[in-house]
């Protein structure tokens, strides 16, 4: 009986680490940065036009990045999923490359790349987040793509649907989560992205 409890005991204190350590350095320091933004004087300079143009910039910047990274990204994920070819682990590596690379590294690559006029422009930042993150959404729903049977499209197939029709009322739907989550990624990826936009 002693040695249940001790055991039982252990356990406890075993499970109560993790949570020590996770409140007191990721759940403290979030909370102290959340109180310290709310003050009056941070809230303030939201009323600013120079403020209000940049988190409006921002968000737009990032949905237009984050929309066409995914559309980008469905026909690499479509071909990953369904055809099988030579080098494709090779493939599928290169394509995540990007995501790896140091955002200062591709920003500067950038630069090079683009002619003069370009430099410093929206299009040239939303093409540098498409580039970085169009490989992380095509894995992320290819993942889920592989994951459809083949003999639901052969079913629709059989019953006179059309590519289009099999793609809206069965991959699509079937894709939905991986979709809303490669979005929401990419979207916060982008709309926090530094190194980019310097």
């Amino acid at each position: 009986m002693k040695t249940i409890y001790s055991k039982s005991r252990a356990l406890l204190l075993l499970a109560v680490l993790p949570i020590v350590f996770i409140a007191l350095f990721v759940v403290v320091p979030t909370l102290n940065i959340f109180f310290t933004s709310i003050q009056l004087d941070s809230l303030k300079l939201l009323r600013t036009s120079q403020i209000r143009n940049i988190v409006l910039f921002t968000t737009w910047q990032a949905i237009a990045s984050t929309v066409i990274a995914l559309i980008v990204a469905l026909p690499i994920a479509f071909c990953m999923a369904n055809f099988r070819f030579t080098f494709q682990r090779l493939s599928a590596s290169l394509i995540s490359l990007p995501f790896v690379l140091p955002s200062i590294v591709v920003g500067v690559a950038f630069l090079q790349i683009l002619p003069s006029n370009l430099h410093r422009t929206a299009f040239a930042l939303i093409l540098a987040h498409v580039y970085f993150n169009f490989g992380f959404a095509a894995r992320l729903i290819g993942a889920q793509w592989l994951q459809i049977h083949p003999h639901l499209d052969d079913a629709a197939r059989t019953l006179g649907a059309s590519p289009l029709k099999l793609l809206t009322t069965i991959t699509l739907p079937l894709l939905r989560t991986s979709v809303i989550n490669a979005s929401l990624i990419v979207f916060t990826l982008c709309f926090t992205s530094y190194g980019v936009v310097r």
